[in-house]
Order: C-alpha cells, then structure tokens, then sequence
C-alpha cells in the first residue's frame, strides 16, 4: 500500500524501509514518512510471496486433482459459475457505467447521441439525459414524451378533457394549454386537439406534418399550430358572425362613424368580410369591429349575439362607455369584442361588464299619443321627472301627470305618450295609473276652454323662471288659474333672459293658446295672434 500511495517500485519502498531503520525514527520523521506505513508494506510483500508459491503449487498438482478432492471442485465449479454470471452482468450493466462526472463533461448533442445508440429517448434536459444513460431516468420529475403508437393521455385525463368538451369548459382546457405553454385561443374542439398533439415527440409530429404535406422546420409548438390549423380554420368558419348574403351594416366612415347598409360577399377569416355597400354596389373588405347587425332590427331584450353592437364602461365603475362590436361567441358567456378605438379583447363578458346593446334614438314623431311605455327616471326637477323611453331626448312627465309619492331617480315606470311634437322631437308622458295610486289634483281650467286665443285677458306674474312666466289669470266668469308664459311667447324675437323682460307682480295681457282640463293646465301668450 505504501508503495502505491509513493508510486515507487516495491523494490526501492524495501530501500527506504531499510534506511529508515538503520537512521532510527527521528530519521524518518526527517524524511516524511511514517516508519509505520513500512508495516502495511511487510504484510503486503508477504502476501504477495504466498500468493505467489500458491500458485506454482497449483501448476505442479496432478490434472486428477478433482478426483482426489471431488467436493473441493465441486465448491469451484460453483465460484467459477458465480464469476461468469457476475462478468455478464457486469458486461450487461456497461452502458450505465460511466460516472456521472464523466458524462457531464459530454455536449448535449453527444449525450443525445449516446441515447439515441442505446434506444433511450433524446428529448430533455442534459441531466435528464445523464440520468437516462446512467439508468435513472425512471426517478426523473419530468416525463418523456410518448410516442405516436402509446396512449395520449392517463384514462382520468382523457376523460376529463371530453367532459370539458362536451360541458364547454374552456376554462380547464384553456389552464391545461397554458400549463404546457401552447396557445390558449380557440374552441374547445381546437384545445383539446392541441392537449393531444403536446403528448406526442417531436419526431412524430414531423412524421404527421409530412404526411400532411406541412412544413417540418420550427419548435414543437410550431409544429403543434400547424397540424391544428386546419381544424380551427373550420371551427372558426362555422361560427362567423354572419352569413353570405346577409344584410348587414358597415362602417363607412371611421372618423365620424358612420354607418351604412352592406351586404355579405365572403368570409375572410379572422373577422373580416368582403361585403358590397347597398348605396352604390362597390365591393369592399372591413375588418373586425367594422361590420354589425343592423340595430334596429336587435332585439334588446334577447341574450347577446355575435355581431351585436354593444356600448359598455370603460372600465369598473366608470362613467365613461364605449361602443364595440362582439365578433365571436365563446361559449362560455364570453366573446371576442373589438371596439371603437381600435382595440381588440378576447373574452369580454358581457352579463358582467353592465354591457348594453346598442339600439338607435327613436325620434319623437316615431311615438303615437296614447302609447304605452315603460320607462326609467333619470331626472327629477320641481316640476316633473324626466323619464329615458329610448328616445333621443328624454319624455318629460309633469307634475300634474304624476300620482301622490312622486318618482326618484333610477324608479323603473310605465307611461303613457300624453303629447307628440314633432318639431321640437319632443314628448310628453303621463304616468299610468297604478292600483291604489290618486293622481295629484290640478286645478279647474274648464272654463278657460271656450276662450277664443284671440281674446286678451288681465293678468299678474307671480313667478320669474328661466323658460318662462308663471302668470295669474281670470277667466270671464271670474275663476283664477295660473298658467306659462313659455320664453318664446313673451314677444316676438329672441328672449336671452327672462328676467329682462318682466318681473314679479307685473301685470301684463295673455291670449289662451292651449287648455289642458285633464291636469289642470294653460299654455298662455303675450305675443300677438
């Protein structure tokens, strides 16, 4: 042993043995060497001459020496049957028995190639490679790829994505591509097949694109998209928004957003059209969120569609809206939406974004006096509320038109079209009645309904407001009403502010233009007739 550890010949570790001896210890401490290392040098040189005339022994025995000692053979036979078994093994276990340093020092591209020779996949990392070579990859985190003859998925694991198929769960089917790093867009037909494509290598994905006639060159993902592109090409045909020849509108003039009738020539892909405006017959190409439904022909009340216009806040809570256009139903209550400004979401909910559809201002002359309505209050001011029915400006129910409790902002109400004028694109409401309700009392205009508008009458202001006098008058029997002096009829020309033009106590002359006995009500004038 000490010898070896020197690397001298046994011969000269004899020499230095000797001359340790004869100089005493100090000499050999002197030297470096512990006197006492020479004893493990003794043993093994006495070990090595009895080995050594052993073995001249065995070459002088007879070669009947078996039958002299059969059970001492016997007992050799099975040693010498031991060692072979152990050299096989050996020799079988030669491919795992590199050091794990050894391997390491190899590239990546050498250490596939040593796997690829000995039938181990080359897939992973180079320590899942080293482990592989080395016989540890059964205790490696990572699983290898299957190969396109082995199952796909886990038993449980098919059946889940068939579950999330037929429930159209896309959200697990979406969390499963992203875990894999695969793209997350599509239906859940197209995210299922890409789950499914992810499980095999990617040898057999290039073995797929080529008998698909594919391009073979790119990251596994890339060979993923491809073979799945055909299937969402069509998934995504299947659920365009709208069908050729249908009659649509276009976005004719982005700036001022403008819109105009079209017809559907062609889908295009990826939400775009090929339509022909109905103005004039030119053909033309719109992208996403340039072509709707017609809204006046939307029901506002029916679930959301794709190709709806819709209007939503900005942002949670905010009081700023947009409008977009959704442009693909995703199943999950969510759609692709791509707004006004040019900007594109991919899962835009609507239930939950406080998102209306957007429906077109009616005009006041599209109302009919006695219509029913249903409304809401947006507005409330000392004489009436204004209530939003659609229209482009809101109908105004008056006072005298209410019942007793009066009406708060946001109230959901039924009215009824009380007057329509035109000109003005205004309308006038009148609350419907409601069981137990009495409508607040006006007073007594019914002998003012004969006066002829031609007739002058005495009258006092009693109060200045911004659209007009409120003006005291007597009727020729002797009854007192007041009734409005609107700001158009104090005179002729353009009333800046009222009170330029009179004040309280005033006393003026009033013709009777209208007499409303039903709500106690008088339109008066001061200008001529």
């Amino acid at each position: 042993p000490f010898a070896a550890f020197v690397g001298l010949p046994l011969e000269v570790a004899r020499l230095a043995k000797t001359s340790c001896q004869q100089q005493g210890p100090p000499a050999a401490v002197l030297s470096g060497i512990d006197p006492r290392l020479f004893e493990d040098v003794e043993n093994a040189s006495s070990a090595t001459e009895d080995q050594d005339a052993e073995d001249a022994r065995s070459e002088e025995e007879p070669e009947d020496a078996a039958a002299r000692d059969p059970a001492g053979e016997a007992k050799k036979a099975v040693l010498e049957d031991e060692a072979q078994e152990a050299e096989s093994t050996e020799a079988a276990e030669a491919p795992h028995a590199e050091t794990r340093a050894a391997l390491m020092r190899l590239k990546k591209v050498e250490l596939q190639q040593r796997c690829k020779e000995n039938g181990l996949p080359i897939n992973g990392t180079k320590d899942e490679l080293v482990k592989r070579l080395r016989g540890e990859a059964a205790t490696s985190s990572r699983p290898t790829r299957r190969s396109a003859d082995s199952p796909v998925e886990a038993p449980s694991q098919i059946e889940a994505i068939k579950a999330a198929v037929a429930s159209g769960d896309l959200q697990y089917l979406r969390d499963q591509c992203a875990g894999k790093r695969l793209d997350t867009e599509g239906s859940a037909n197209v995210l299922a097949e890409r789950l499914k494509l992810a499980e095999l290598s990617a040898q057999d994905l290039k073995a797929r694109c080529k008998d698909e006639g594919l391009k073979l060159g790119g990251k596994r993902t890339d060979l993923i998209e491809r073979l799945v592109q055909p299937l969402a090409e069509a998934e995504e045909k299947a659920s365009a928004a709208f069908a050729v020849g249908e009659k649509v509108q276009a976005l004719w003039d982005a700036r001022q957003r403008l819109w105009q009738d079209a017809q559907v020539l062609k889908y295009l892909g990826k939400a775009r059209y090929a339509i022909v405006w109905m103005s004039d017959g030119d053909d033309s190409e719109v992208g996403p969120g340039q072509v709707r439904k017609n809204p006046a022909e939307v029901d506002a009340e029916a679930p959301f569609q794709a190709g709806e216009a819709i209007v939503a806040p900005r942002a949670a809570g905010s009081s700023l809206w947009r409008e977009g256009v959704l442009l693909a139903d995703r199943g999950d209550g969510a759609f692709a939406v791509a707004w006004a400004d040019g900007t594109e979401e991919a899962a835009f909910r609507p239930d939950v974004s406080r998102a209306q559809k957007f429906v077109p201002f009616k005009q006041a002359s599209d109302f009919e006096v006695g219509q029913q309505l249903r409304g809401t209050v947006i507005a409330v001011s000392e004489l009436g509320a204004y209530v939003d029915i659609g229209a482009g400006r809101p109908g105004f129910v008056h006072q005298k038109r209410m019942f007793e409790g009066g009406l708060k902002i946001g109230d959901e109400v039924d009215v009824e079209v009380a007057i329509v004028i035109p000109e003005d694109d205004r309308v006038s409401l009148a609350l419907a009645p409601r069981p137990g309700q009495q409508r607040v009392k006006g007073q007594d205009v019914s002998s003012f309904a004969g006066i002829s508008p031609h007739e002058w009458l005495d009258g006092e202001i009693r109060h200045v407001r911004p659209s007009g006098f409120i003006v005291e008058v007597r009727s020729p029997d002797g009854v007192r009403a007041q009734g409005l002096v609107h700001m158009t009829m104090i005179r002729d020309g353009v009333v800046e502010n009222t009170a330029d033009e009179g004040c309280e106590g005033q006393q003026v002359k009033v013709r009777v233009e209208r007499v409303d006995a039903e709500f106690g009500k008088l339109g008066l004038s001061m200008r001529d007739p």
